[in-house]
């Protein structure tokens, strides 16, 4: 480490030391990785790696008050975007801890939709001992509004999402993509998808392609930053902390003018759709009111 380091700047982490110019690169929690199935549309295209109608989903466990399930029980649930559920997308194939794929076919009907059609949600609730070699999410990791000004979240904050690169996904085992972006709009207005539904969402500056409709997408602190802007010593802390921010629902499309061939007259009938370069994200906190109606209907808590 440099000798002159200014301590402001300086971390201790695992009993080491953790100097400002080593401590702000983006490096994934390894765990994060094994949160993440894949979806496809039957047995056969998960066997084959077929792209097809393909998408993400990902792991989550929950928490309950004492006595609402048998002491020692994991709740496990499985979470995506109701437009993939509806469009067939409804075969899990996921890699666990040790290497070994599994496939398993969840009919559509146990899919549990909220009731708010405009939230693009869609969970199964995931029988036991399934759950044992993947990464659940607790639901103590989702952000919830009042983290905002908590956790001073800001519009630039660092961001990342896990999910299917339809190019690069794996055909016989998952390989699930990073991507990583910045937070660009907070969820104060609503934002209006291709199937007509309106909902306030986060606005996130990440390239999205076809395959990560339904990833996870978390929030991801630089602590030596924050504290070195507010003048605080940083000792004692990680460089960073993760949270849920919510779930990718897909690029925010556009529209530009298109010409008439050969020529620099445009075509007043006809444009042409482009990725603009954001993602909608649904809030985190979206998706803890559809377990709270998930709890209610299937297991009368709450």
């Amino acid at each position: 480490m440099q000798p002159n380091a200014p301590i402001l700047t300086r971390l201790v982490e695992g009993g080491r030391v953790v100097p400002w110019w080593k401590a702000d690169r983006v490096r994934l929690p390894h765990e994060i990785m094994h949160s993440v199935a894949y979806l496809y549309t039957d047995q056969i295209a998960a066997e084959d790696g077929d792209s097809t109608g393909a998408a993400t989903a990902f792991w989550v466990s929950g928490e309950f008050r004492p006595g609402a399930f048998p002491q020692g029980t994991t709740v496990a649930f499985v979470v995506t975007n109701r437009h993939v559920i509806e469009r067939g997308a409804t075969t899990l194939r996921w890699l666990g801890r040790d290497g070994t794929p599994s496939i398993l076919n969840v009919p559509k009907e146990d899919w549990f939709f909220s009731s708010n059609p405009n939230l693009d949600l869609a969970l199964w609730t995931v029988p036991l001992g399934i759950e044992g070699n993947v990464f659940l999410i607790p639901t103590s990791r989702f952000l919830i509004p009042d983290e905002l000004d908590q956790f001073d979240v800001r519009i630039g904050d660092d961001i990342f999402m896990v999910g299917r690169h339809l190019g690069f996904d794996g055909k016989i085992k998952n390989t699930p993509t990073a991507r990583f972006g910045h937070l660009v709009q907070y969820p104060l207005e609503d934002i209006e998808d291709d199937k007509g539904r309106k909902h306030k969402s986060f606005l996130v500056q990440m390239p999205s392609l076809p395959g990560f409709s339904g990833s996870p997408v978390f929030l991801y602190q630089n602590e030596i930053e924050k504290n070195a802007e507010h003048g605080r010593v940083a000792i004692g802390q990680r460089p960073r902390f993760w949270k849920l921010l919510g779930v990718n629902l897909g690029h925010l499309k556009a529209f530009t003018a298109t010409y008439h061939a050969g020529t620099q007259a445009r075509n007043q009938y006809l444009y042409a759709e482009i990725n603009s370069g954001i993602n909608v994200v649904i809030p985190s906190w979206d998706l803890g009111s559809v377990f709270n109606e998930l709890l209610r209907a299937k297991f009368g808590i709450g």
